[in-house]
């Protein structure tokens, strides 16, 4: 249970700091290793996407170009081909000044005969090394790198007679050098965002974890303090029980009731042990499986009556007084919760036996009313109550803030921590408010069931 007085036995917040940073030594490899996975991930997510980006600029800009070569081409090749029909030079040809600038757009305008010989060109410099190939499908589109030019972009179209005759071939080159470098920046940039978006995704999954991994280290904490407060509590009687042995060792020729005050004393740390190890089993059980195989409706009042007949005579015999306030016949129907009666009745047992411990004189009060959708139960005393800086800490395991006061009614700090265990796996809360010197309240809330609701 937990004693109330002076702070005699607490963690060290230093040691504690130490510890934590252990911990988190510890788990440093999955850390990194979550670290590098989203790495990864943003790696492979981004490539698929950067590809695609560049992928589809590249395309449209290509797409761009080469509608431009075809818009240009066709009716000019169409009035070319009318010419070499009626057996002229076509006219559009003549003059080749003209020519280039009726279509600024374009870079050279090549007219070639059946033989691919260059009959007319508007960039002489730039037709020479044209990619040019005879035959195939009436278009042929490719990009080819011009010596000493750059990149052009070469559309060329078989002139055809209505005998399907090759008369000749006409050819127009685009240069796409701005637009292949405008690609190459935007490769660049994308490059560069990606390094930078994998450097911040590795750092933002390693701060990341460091929030997702917090409970981890928290209950691994949590269970190295629970092993060694364990270990203590284990330790004290065994080593007392161990003294008290070798006194009566020690006096082979005395008789058991001289021996008396030895014995007893190795029988109440047997009790001690007994307790503590049943208390340890309700602590572990209550993790492991809380009591969802046996929730059933129940009504909470009979479960508190119960229990509140059961310490009535301890109270009593304390020279207490104690109160109960619980509804009637007709309005217990809205107290029903889902719950384990056995688990709940313990819960109510470990609150009446923490008050009647700590209160020297006064009363003990339990209430039970319905406040909307839930079930509170109060237990108040008017004991020596509990100091504000161990308020948030006497629901942890082993936790007492007077060891000796603890000792001495056999408690070892586990009560509270049970009962705040039983009471979550019902889908509870439990709180505390206390006043030094005037008294404590537990309150315990549980949601009714959908039937009383």
């Amino acid at each position: 249970m937990t004693g109330r007085g002076p702070a005699t036995r607490s963690r060290g917040s230093a040691r504690g700091g130490q510890a934590t940073v252990s911990h988190w030594r510890l788990f440093r490899g999955l850390r990194l290793n979550l670290a590098f996975l989203l790495a990864a991930l943003f790696f492979v997510f981004y490539l698929l996407t950067a590809v695609l980006i560049y992928g589809l600029t590249a395309q449209l800009t290509q797409d761009n170009v080469d509608a431009i070569l075809r818009d240009t081409t066709r009716p000019l090749a169409a009035r070319v081909l009318r010419d070499l029909d009626r057996g002229v030079f076509p006219s559009q040809f003549v003059a080749l000044a003209k020519l280039s600038d009726m279509y600024p757009k374009v870079s050279a305008i090549v007219l070639r005969d059946a033989q691919g010989n260059v009959i007319a060109s508007t960039a002489p410099l730039v037709t020479r090394t044209l990619p040019y190939q005879m035959g195939g499908g009436s278009e042929l589109l490719a990009t080819d790198l011009v010596r000493q030019s750059g990149w052009y972009r070469v559309l060329t179209l078989r002139l055809q007679s209505p005998y399907k005759q090759t008369i000749g071939y006409m050819q127009m080159a685009l240069n796409v050098d701005r637009d292949l470098t405008a690609q190459r920046r935007l490769a660049k940039v994308l490059f560069v965002v990606g390094g930078l978006g994998i450097g911040l995704a590795a750092g933002a999954g390693f701060f990341l974890s460091r929030l997702s991994l917090r409970p981890a280290v928290r209950a691994w904490q949590q269970q190295e303090q629970f092993v060694a407060d364990a270990s203590h509590e284990l330790r004290t009687p065994l080593a007392v029980m161990r003294v008290n042995l070798d006194l009566v060792q020690s006096r082979p020729d005395a008789t058991v009731e001289e021996n008396g005050q030895w014995l007893q004393a190795i029988e109440d740390e047997i009790l001690r042990l007994h307790r503590l190890s049943d208390q340890l089993l309700a602590l572990a059980r209550t993790n492991a499986s809380a009591p969802a195989s046996r929730l059933q409706p129940l009504d909470l009042a009979h479960v508190v009556r119960k229990a509140v007949d059961a310490f009535r005579p301890a109270v009593e015999a304390k020279g207490l007084e104690i109160r109960m306030e619980l509804p009637g016949p007709d309005d217990e129907g809205d107290l029903r919760v889902l719950g384990d009666s056995d688990a709940l009745y313990q819960v109510v047992a470990i609150l009446l036996d923490n008050a009647v411990k700590y209160t020297p004189a006064g009363r003990v009060e339990v209430s039970l009313v319905r406040h909307r959708h839930e079930v509170r139960l109060r237990v108040r005393d008017t004991g020596i109550g509990i100091e504000t800086q161990h308020l948030g800490r006497i629901f942890d395991r082993f936790y007492r803030t007077d060891s000796a006061r603890a000792k001495g009614s056999g408690g070892a700090g586990l009560g509270l921590a049970i009962a705040q265990s039983i009471v979550r796996a019902h889908r509870g809360s439990i709180g505390v408010d206390s006043v030094p010197g005037e008294g404590t309240t537990f309150t315990v809330a549980l949601p009714v069931t959908a039937r009383a609701v």
